[in-house]
């Protein structure tokens, strides 16, 4: 069975959660994020996602720009019901979404891309 995410379905616009696990992100302007478990028979601890859409201050958007240096040819492998919300041209980089960890801490795997032109960061994350 290969995992799957799953949720509730509820659209979240509460920053707190995610500045607690991503401290690089300041304090954002606006954020839009799912999360939930990945469905499957493994046994073990769960493993949980967050799919998120956060608009940055400018001071955060320079730090992530200079992190953020090669083009994204596909979009993000985000919820459906955030594909709406991604911005259309994207950037990433090898070092974009390990400084997104908590602390230099792995408890969270993350993907990520930003938007230079909106300020807004794409995250895609997973973690126990």
């Amino acid at each position: 069975m290969i995992a799957q995410k799953e949720g509730s379905g509820e659209l979240r616009t509460d920053a707190q959660p995610l500045i607690t696990r991503f401290p690089l992100i300041g304090q954002p302007e606006s954020v839009a994020w799912y999360s939930g478990t990945m469905s499957g028979d493994a046994p073990g601890p769960s493993t949980y996602w967050i799919d998120a859409v956060i608009t940055v201050t400018p001071d955060v958007g320079d730090r992530l720009a200079a992190l953020a240096t090669q083009p994204v040819l596909t979009a993000p492998d985000v919820v459906e019901d955030l594909t709406t919300q991604l911005p259309r041209e994207l950037m990433t980089g090898p070092d974009l979404g390990p400084a997104l960890t908590k602390d230099g801490e792995h408890d969270f795997w993350v993907t990520a891309y930003y938007s230079p032109s909106s300020r807004q960061l794409v995250i895609t994350a997973l973690g126990e």
